[in-house]
């Protein structure tokens, strides 16, 4: 056993300076905190640790825990994060500490001072990865004879990538290549496409070419077709970085203009009574919406209390939830700090919650887009499953894992399918096509939402479902079986509507089909602009941008009478492709895109959970503020609209300042 070379109390160590602490020999120390608890330290683990007591040293009431001891852990990016809020979290909501002055502290006298600490004091330190590492994980039995193994068969891709990870994990704790993985340095789907195969890989039109590539990056790729498959990743990211980075960019401005009419930020709660109802799910799925909940509030009997990331028993359960949407503020272009969560502490005086709230959300669509070279990554394993309502009209056939069929409860002669007509531009062809089997589904269809309707006995529709089509980023297409039936049957046209009859449909036929198409960043992008700002067109779009929303239609918030259920759906299609974004951002998103009564001119956000209105974006930004449309464009057309001089009280917005209006004499 190493001899202890050194004493402390962590006080003690509080008034040296950083020469002398990096200037201790390596070996072990015994280290006492202010609990009384005491260590046998590594002297390197209390030379990184130094940094986060700095707190202590500006207010010397607040105590140094073993919480904020390094304690032989490796020292990550999370590590930090999570180091840094042990010691930040006991001034939250404690009066006697000004959270700007904490800030200050916290950046300067931890976050710079450590960063400075790791890139000059532990160059020595400084690892480095070779191909001799990539050559150690390749040359191991399990994974070569799993990457041997690969074909065609999408199912020996899978094999490959769960072999790996879970034999690198397993064996090669010291290969720097499976430490960048662990430590979450390196993406591990980039990992697995260079030790393993490339997999599948998708066009710039993301249609994924139906022979994947069998070899990876490390291993080199050996023939043409591999090679020019693999270029339409470089093609994508050329393409992604102009006009739909320049599309997700203005989608910002324009939600921006909308979100920042929630201007304050209120201390404390505002007391309403009134809660949102969240049923988090099972499984995995259910970990990850933990995540989003996390510092949010929740009645747990009588009181409120944070949720926690690690409240495992919460799954499976459906609970009542504070949210901005439920607050007493909202009518005043405010929200409390218990409605908006936690997070509110990272908000500075005087900041516009609302304006961070959608910057927060859209900032990661961009991103996204950004860099879709290398996130891009397609699951092979595509299995379609039931998701709330579908199972009304739906389900799935073990061992078809692509298929949707027509719900056996469900009797055919009275329902009446019905699909945006933009989704399906070129379905006329069947009528001219003799034979349907070779067809390319994805030419005639493309849906992201289907409608389900009864036929009652005076020919109405009643009992409207509507369903989200999209499953792992792939849209759905009318089966081939459906194809058939429409050339004997038909559809109706109307508006902007096609309806299909399904009488005398066959049960074990599939209505639906997930064909080899991938939505990419950019059209997820427009998908969920479509869906937040509620329109298909706003007024005066170019024609490019008018052709993004006509071929990104999706479920509008406007056809929402019901705000629990919006905000989960909202929070369902945004972290189909973004993990980490809070669902109290997306709440007060949805929150300014409510109005009190458009029928009574009341444009105002309504401060009562259950009543109010979600309006397109287009209509919110005419008639709250004339400011914010003169900063959105068409003037004129404005000018000429004679609803803006009958609207006459209207909410503040921060952009009035920049319109001067001349006094009247």
């Amino acid at each position: 056993m190493n001899p202890v070379l050194y004493k402390f109390h962590v006080r003690d160590l509080l008034d040296v300076d950083e020469d002398y602490i990096w200037n201790l020999n390596r070996g072990k120390m015994e280290l006492t905190f202010d609990d009384s608890e005491v260590v046998i330290a590594d002297v390197c683990d209390v030379q990184i640790s130094w940094y986060y007591w700095a707190l202590a040293e500006a207010y010397r009431d607040l105590q140094i825990t073993r919480k904020l001891f390094l304690d032989g852990r490796t020292f990550t990016d999370d590590l930090h994060r999570k180091m840094m809020f042990e010691a930040i979290s006991p001034t939250i909501g404690n009066p006697d500490f000004d959270k700007e002055d904490v800030w200050l502290l916290s950046y300067r006298d931890i976050y710079n001072r450590i960063y400075n600490a790791v890139v000059t004091r532990l160059v020595e330190y400084i690892g480095s990865t070779t191909s001799l590492d990539a050559l150690e994980l390749m040359c191991d039995e399990e994974i070569s004879a799993a990457n041997n193994a690969v074909t065609d068969d999408l199912g020996t891709i899978d094999h490959a990538y769960e072999t790996i990870s879970s034999v690198v994990r397993r064996k090669y704790h010291r290969n720097p290549i499976v430490r960048a993985i662990v430590n979450k340095t390196v993406k591990e789907p980039q990992i697995l496409q260079s030790i393993g195969p490339r997999g599948r890989i998708t066009d710039i039109d993301s249609v994924i070419f139906r022979k994947p590539i069998k070899r990876g990056f490390a291993m080199g790729f050996r023939d043409i077709i591999a090679f020019a498959k693999e270029s339409r990743s470089a093609a994508k990211a050329l393409l992604f970085n102009k006009d739909p980075v320049a599309i997700a960019e203005y989608f910002n401005r324009k939600l921006q203009l909308v979100c920042n009419t929630i201007t304050k930020l209120h201390k404390g709660d505002c007391g309403t009574k009134q809660y949102q109802q969240m049923t988090i799910p099972e499984g995995k799925e259910g970990d990850q919406m933990l995540g989003g909940l996390a510092g949010l509030f929740m009645l747990d009997g009588d009181r409120l209390v944070e949720i926690k990331e690690d409240m495992q028993h919460l799954r499976g359960k459906t609970i009542s939830l504070r949210t901005t949407l439920c607050c007493k503020h909202l009518r005043n272009q405010g929200v409390c700090e218990t409605c908006y969560g936690m997070t509110s502490y990272g908000i500075p005086y005087d900041s516009n919650p609302g304006h961070i709230s959608c910057t927060s959300l859209c900032k990661e669509i961009s991103q996204l887009i950004i860099s879709t070279k290398h996130l891009d990554f397609i699951v092979h394993k595509f299995l379609v499953l039931l998701r709330g309502n579908d199972a009304t009209y739906l389900r799935v056939i073990p061992g078809q894992n692509e298929f949707l069929y027509l719900s056996e409860k469900v009797k055919p002669d009275h329902v009446v399918l019905r699909i945006l007509a933009d989704e399906a531009k070129n379905l006329v062809q069947v009528k001219y096509i003799t034979d349907v089997n070779n067809i390319e589904v994805t030419n005639l269809s493309s849906l992201s939402t289907a409608e389900f309707y009864v036929r009652d006995a005076s020919s109405g529709l009643i009992d409207g479902v509507t369903l989200d089509m999209v499953r792992s980023s792939t849209k759905a297409s009318l089966s081939i079986d459906l194809l058939k039936h429409l050339q004997v049957t038909g559809w109706e046209t109307v508006n902007n509507w096609l309806y299909i009859n399904l009488a005398n449909w066959e049960h074990d036929k599939p209505l639906f089909v997930y064909p080899l198409k991938h939505e990419s960043m950019a059209e997820f992008g427009k998908r969920v602009e479509v869906f937040i700002r509620s329109t298909t067109k706003s007024d005066g779009d170019d024609d490019e941008l008018a052709d993004v929303h006509a071929s990104s239609n999706a479920a509008k918030l406007t056809s929402y009478n019901d705000a629990d259920r919006a905000l989960y759906d909202g929070y369902r299609l945004i972290s189909s492709k973004i993990k980490g974004i809070h669902i109290g951002h997306i709440a007060t998103i949805l929150a300014a895109s409510r109005v009190t009564s458009a029928r009574q001119g009341d444009w105002f956000i309504p401060n009562d959970l259950f009543n109010g209105e979600f309006k397109s974006h287009d209509e919110i930004i005419r008639h709250r503020s004339l400011s914010v449309q003169m900063l959105y464009g068409w003037q004129q057309q404005t000018y000429n609209d004679l609803s803006c001089y009958l609207q006459h009280k209207r909410p503040y917005n921060p952009m009035d300042g920049l319109i001067y209006i001349p006094p009247q004499s």
